[in-house]
């Protein structure tokens, strides 16, 4: 079960870093090109980014749990806490506005 998660979460913390662009500053503020403005569904973009932000966390997490009350301490279980932390990080930036910097 802790494989499956882990696995889960690496597929899912590579959508979240295709789904980045979608709330990076282009979007937020325009291209810089003249009359450029914020995109479209932008309101629509912060959601589902936040939502894979979400299930990437909770999966990685799950799978350090799972692993260390297994007693299996090995790469996977720090890759996966390393995915937490990412996924943390990415949260406190897009909190602090400094995604759209």
């Amino acid at each position: 079960m802790a494989d499956a998660l882990a696995a889960a979460a690496g597929v899912m913390f590579l959508v979240l870093c295709m789904l980045l662009p979608l709330v990076g500053p282009a979007a937020a503020r325009g291209s810089g090109s003249p009359g450029a403005t914020r995109a479209e569904h932008y309101g629509k973009n912060v959601a589902a980014f936040l939502s894979v932000l979400t299930l990437t966390t909770a999966l990685a997490v799950a799978a350090v749990l799972l692993r260390r009350d297994n007693g299996r301490r090995d790469r996977i279980v720090w890759a996966m806490a390393a995915i937490a932390a990412a996924c943390i990080g990415l949260l406190v930036a897009f909190l602090t506005g400094a995604l759209q910097a």
